[in-house]
């Protein structure tokens, strides 16, 4: 089938995307203030990120708190700050997937609704 050289296609874009989300963290971080070295978020963000994935709450909006509260008051930083970090990394994941979550919806031509295409 034609379809299954896909995963090999896709592992290199997804790679690129958790290297966004954590640079984009490390930004937020320093929005707020952080100054905590990029090496911190690289050992963080992939371990909040699969926190996120679990099937607990709605978004994971709790387990995401306690993650990155727990993991970044071990580096020292506040609990107000980390919640807030926590709040932004969800807001900004969120508003960056909406376009592809609107294009999944109203795609045209029924493409972008048959999943298995």
């Amino acid at each position: 089938a034609p379809h299954h050289g896909a995963p090999l296609a896709v592992l290199p874009l997804s790679a690129v995307v958790q290297l966004l989300r954590v640079v984009q963290a490390y930004c937020l971080g320093r929005a707020l203030d952080l100054t905590l070295p990029m090496i911190v978020y690289f050992g963080f963000i992939p371990v909040i990120t699969l926190v996120m994935q679990l099937p607990i709450t709605l978004a994971g909006l709790r387990p995401t708190q306690y993650a990155f509260e727990w993991m970044y008051g071990r580096a020292g930083v506040p609990s107000a700050v980390s919640f807030a970090l926590s709040l932004l990394f969800l807001a900004l994941g969120t508003l960056g997937n909406l376009p592809g979550g609107l294009l999944y919806a109203f795609g045209t031509n029924g493409t972008a609704k048959d999943p298995v295409r």
